[in-house]
């Protein structure tokens, strides 16, 4: 679990992530911003912090594939410098359910 303090709104320290390699330090302070996301109520409430990531990129037009229920983007390199645990997977796929929340599908 990503624990970070803010201060003034700006990032400034987290603890448990591997991301830099150096336990924490020097985490990208977008992917605090998604995990902050997560932790609160609202639209992506308990997902994994890529899943406003990647809904931030369908507002923004990138998604690679959308069926009018299902989005599809194929995870890049850059995706996985800022969330390591895609390293694995070729693709995130996304669904808006009719209640408004937004929730990853496998």
């Amino acid at each position: 679990m990503l624990r970070c303090r803010t201060t003034a709104g700006r990032f400034t320290r987290c603890r448990g992530s591997r991301v830099g390699g150096l336990g924490g330090v020097g985490v990208d302070p977008r992917r605090a911003k998604y995990e902050e996301q997560v932790r609160h109520p609202g639209k992506f409430q308990g997902e994994k912090p890529w899943v406003p990531y990647f809904y931030e990129q369908y507002l923004d037009g990138g998604a690679d594939s959308d069926d009018g229920r299902v989005l599809t983007f194929r995870v890049r390199a850059e995706d996985v410098r800022l969330f390591p645990e895609l390293a694995r997977r070729k693709r995130v796929r996304l669904v808006e359910r009719d209640d408004g929340f937004v929730v990853e599908v496998r």
